[in-house]
């Protein structure tokens, strides 16, 4: 049996992405499944189109967002293809569960 991986959530480091207000918390990165982790944003925050140019699947853990032309809150998924990731802004404070595919060799 594999070992399971736990994060508690007061294990969870927040770090800065380079964008204002937006921070990154990594729960889980291998190089076969890729990378999922939080990613937290002050109302207002704004990221650009192709932050993830693998694609991602995003679940709205909390909040109210704007992405793309989608306005998605508390509860809602979306999955952006490769190469095709639009750009996104908080309308409230907001915490997104990001799952991005592993880079391609």
């Amino acid at each position: 049996m594999t070992d399971l991986i736990v994060k508690l959530a007061d294990e969870v480091t927040w770090r800065p992405t380079g964008q204002p207000g937006i921070e990154w918390a990594s729960l889980h990165r291998d190089g076969i499944r890729g990378a999922t982790g939080l990613l937290r944003l002050a109302k207002g925050a704004r990221y650009p189109a192709d932050l993830c140019p693998g694609g991602e699947e995003i679940f709205v853990v909390k909040g109210d967002m704007r992405v793309g032309v989608s306005r998605l809150r508390a509860g809602d998924f979306l999955v952006t293809p490769p190469g095709g990731s639009p750009d996104g802004q908080a309308m409230l404070d907001s915490v997104l569960l990001v799952t991005m595919p592993a880079r391609a060799a």
